[in-house]
Parts: C-alpha cells; sequence; structure tokens
C-alpha cells in the first residue's frame, strides 16, 4: 500500500495528456506543510506498518515554494521517498531528491533556461553515487519525436526503467477541458516502436506500466502484443491499494477520480484515521 501527496496543481509545462491538468480551472492550489505535518504525525503507526513509500506528486511537485522543507519531512517520516518531477528545478533540488526513488516525466525537448535545468538534472541523477530511476513519456501524437528520450537513455546509465504510457484510448486535457479520446492503432503501432529500439539501445532497461489493462494507459491488446515479444521484465503496477492526497485535503484512489463525488472523500482530516479514510474510497 503506499500513498500520494499531489501538493500543487501548478506546473511550469504544458502537457495536453497530463490528467492533472484539470486542475488548473480550479486556481493555484497548495498543500500546506502544517497539514502534511499532521498527517504524519497522526499516522507514524499506520505508515509504519503498512506504508512502504510515499509519494510527492503535483502538477510539479518542486515548483511549491516549500518543497524542499516538505520533502525532508515526508522523508523523515516515509520508509522510502518517492518524487515524480519533469526535472526541471534548481541544482540544489536535484541534489536533494536524487537519492531518493524518482519517477522523471520526459514530455519533450526542452529549451533555454529550463534546457539547461533539465540537462543539468540530468548529468546530477548519472552521478557514480546516485541510484538508478526511470523516465516516463507518454505517447499523445502517434507521430510524435521521441529524440529527445532516446537521447536521455543512450546517455544517462543510470536511467534503468522506462515508463511509456498512450492517451489513447484514455484521455488529453486541451483547453480546460478533459477530451476522452478514441481508441486508434496508430498509437499502439508507435508505442510498440518505441519499445523496440529503447529494448535495441539499452537492453538492460525494465519497461512498467500503469493501468495497463484497464484501457487507459494501455490497451489489452497492446499488452497482449508486448507478451508475444517476450519484452523482458513487462510489470503491472498498481496491484496494491494506493491513493492520493490534494492540496485541499480530498483524497481519491486514484487521480483520474478527481471530481467524481462517489469516489472522493473531501477532507481526510474530517476523519478520524487514513484506514477510514480507505475504507471510505474502497
Amino acid at each position: 500500500m503506499s500513498f500520494n501527496f499531489n501538493i500543487t496543481n501548478q506546473c511550469n509545462r504544458h502537457c495536453k495528456f497530463c490528467f492533472e491538468g484539470q486542475w488548473r480551472a480550479t486556481g493555484k492550489m497548495l498543500m500546506s506543510i502544517d497539514d502534511i505535518r499532521t498527517i504524519l504525525t497522526r499516522e507514524a503507526d499506520f505508515i509504519r506498518e503498512r506504508i512502504p513509500r510515499i509519494g510527492i506528486l503535483g502538477g510539479e511537485p518542486t515548483s511549491h515554494p516549500d518543497f524542499e522543507e516538505i520533502f525532508k519531512l515526508v522523508d523523515s517520516h516515509a520508509p522510502k521517498t518517492y518524487v515524480m518531477t519533469n526535472g526541471i528545478m534548481p541544482e540544489s533540488t536535484a541534489r536533494l531528491i536524487g537519492p531518493a526513488m524518482h519517477l522523471l516525466n520526459v514530455d519533450g525537448p526542452r529549451d533555454g533556461e529550463q534546457g539547461e535545468q533539465f540537462l543539468r538534472t540530468l548529468a546530477i541523477w548519472d552521478e557514480p553515487d546516485m541510484p538508478d530511476y526511470g523516465v516516463s513519456v507518454t505517447v499523445d501524437d502517434p507521430e510524435k519525436d521521441f529524440t529527445f528520450l532516446l537521447d536521455a537513455i543512450k546517455t544517462c546509465r543510470n536511467i534503468k526503467h522506462v515508463r511509456i504510457g498512450i492517451t489513447s484510448p484514455g484521455y488529453q486535457f486541451a483547453n480546460d477541458v478533459m477530451l476522452k479520446a478514441e481508441p486508434s492503432p496508430a498509437y499502439g503501432l508507435t508505442y510498440l516502436r518505441l519499445v523496440d529500439t529503447v529494448r535495441k539501445l539499452r537492453p538492460d532497461v525494465t519497461f512498467y506500466n500503469e493501468c495497463c489493462v484497464n484501457d487507459y494507459v494501455m490497451t489489452r491488446d497492446v499488452f497482449a502484443v508486448l507478451q508475444a515479444l517476450k519484452v523482458q521484465n513487462l510489470k503491472k503496477v498498481c496491484l496494491t491499494p494506493n491513493f492520493y492526497i490534494y492540496p485541499d485535503l480530498s483524497a481519491t484512489w486514484c487521480f483520474p477520480f478527481v471530481g467524481i463525488p462517489e469516489l472522493t472523500v473531501a477532507n481526510v482530516l474530517e476523519l478520524p484515521t487514513l484506514q477510514a479514510v480507505l475504507n471510505e474510497l474502497l
């Protein structure tokens, strides 16, 4: 079991496939460090007995003005701390979270100052004393050029895990509206070509995909093809309970469920324990 603090809805990128994009219509949201401290203190026994890791997510979590203090606070309570980030951050932040578990979301090439920060983060995380980490990309366009991903994989030997998601069938965010995309064989073909290319470049890389059999991130047909191709270390995740706490202290079982009242707890601090929150969400 794990849970995640989605500490902000703000981000310095604007990815059309981002589930969190629907938050943009609600204005700027930042989770209070006092609320995080209250939850961690109240649930110290529950975390120690039931929670193998705590995630810090966004938006872009490192854009939170108190990110470094939040990271240190969570890291002092969590068996493992996990950060999902786009890598555009100051050097001090990259060094702070480098030793933790992290997933780097790489949506496309970065230019200018963002590009410089991103390349610096890659260089820091590829230092010999840094642990392995994963990168994540999304096939949000079957014609998308993934040279930026291949360059990173060739250059950074500490990248050992690759998540490749598909937004069709699934959701895309555009013009403040969440759009349901229809299935398209072109997305699956692009996905399979990318997997094949990455495998040839880095045979040591592990592939994984969340929601891989629910027809959102990956269709059953594509997953079956990957199995037939004998892709090594193909894994399904989210096999254990997982939930998200947002800046307004609402919670959902999974982040696509934001805004669905039947699948949302309005305020986790209005319930006596995280176990009570889980009972509401199950």
